[in-house]
């Protein structure tokens, strides 16, 4: 069973929908599979004929409005950027899609060919709701790279209980929640504020599930929750 709550506030002011992939059984141990990985090579062509430069990209509809929300929320998107707007400038600048695991790399595909951000944590190192929710500042986050920060207020972040998970909304993951080559259940949330998504969020994280099976023979479960769903409280996910 799991909890996701989202902070009344947050829920109001985007008119939040999310889409939740949960998944058990998975097998990330071993290097990433060649078909995978040329995935990863092909989605990069695509997102670098798509988007010929960074002032192109920012032209875009989907990156445009992530940076309009992060700087609701007092950060500077042109210095913290949101996770699809970092990943596709790696992509454009000519380097290749990071190979981080079987797992990791089954979701920045369609992450990238959807531009909807995706995240996500090892569920066996979580033991609490997970809350996307406001800040009150001074809360301390260790980033995957193990270095040590504070959140500031008003910070819209995710959280377990009075663990920080996520810092600026999707911007960087904790450590200690991190998805690694020992992760055999997970969860994946990506977010459609303000009707950016609604076409393809179904789509995205159909597409990351048949991933997950295939790559990582993970039994998987796909969840979309409304704004009527997150609005109305604390949802529950079966999970098993």
């Amino acid at each position: 069973m799991i909890e996701i709550d989202v902070s009344a506030e947050i829920a109001e002011k985007y008119e939040l929908q999310l889409g939740v992939v949960v998944a058990t059984n998975v097998n990330n141990t071993g290097d990433i599979p060649e078909e995978l990985l040329e995935e990863g090579i092909s989605t990069a062509k695509k997102i670098r004929m798509e988007n010929g430069s960074n002032e192109a990209l920012l032209t875009r509809k989907e990156i445009a409005i992530w940076r309009e929300i992060y700087k609701g929320f007092k950060t500077k998107a042109s210095k913290y950027n949101p996770t699809v707007e970092a990943l596709m400038k790696r992509l454009i600048k000519g380097h290749e899609l990071p190979a981080i695991s079987k797992a990791v790399n089954a979701y920045f595909i369609p992450e990238l060919n959807y531009l909807i951000p995706m995240g996500g944590y090892d569920l066996s190192k979580i033991r609490g709701k997970i809350t996307l929710r406001t800040s009150d500042g001074d809360e301390r986050f260790v980033g995957l790279d193990g270095a040590e920060s504070f959140t500031y207020s008003d910070e819209v972040i995710y959280a377990e209980d009075d663990k920080v998970l996520t810092r600026r909304w999707n911007f960087r993951d904790a450590q200690f929640s991190a998805i690694d080559q020992n992760t055999n259940q997970l969860i994946l949330i990506s977010e459609n504020p303000l009707d950016l998504y609604n076409e393809s969020m179904a789509n995205m994280i159909e597409e990351t599930a048949n991933n997950l099976q295939k790559y990582c023979q993970a039994t998987t479960l796909t969840f979309q929750l409304s704004k009527e769903d997150i609005k109305n409280g604390q949802i529950t996910i079966q999970a098993s």
